[in-house]
């Protein structure tokens, strides 16, 4: 996406779904990680961590599909530096 520039542009009600399922994962992955916060067990801390970063990985597609549908000029290249320094923190 950051390299080639094409990008499939979403109109309508996929937009709104796309960023209600985004906004519902990331409220899922909150609260899991606040409602296990008192069990120490590696394996739990590392499947909650990654629905975390799976849930901002969708509001980096939120943020993709809302640019595309502005119609931004800059809305693959910002929406994919997003993305790699989302991908940096998590690792």
């Amino acid at each position: 996406m950051y390299l080639i520039g094409d990008a499939f542009i979403y109109s309508g009600l996929i937009v709104y779904i796309v960023a209600i399922v985004a906004f519902t994962k990331l409220a899922f992955a909150v609260y899991g990680t606040w409602a296990n916060r008192h069990l120490h067990n590696p394996i739990i801390s590392t499947l909650k961590m990654i629905n975390f970063t799976d849930a901002m990985v969708s509001i980096v597609v939120t943020q993709a599909t809302l640019l595309t549908m502005q119609a931004s000029p800059l809305a693959l290249k910002t929406s994919s530096v997003f993305g790699m320094g989302c991908s940096v923190y998590f690792v």
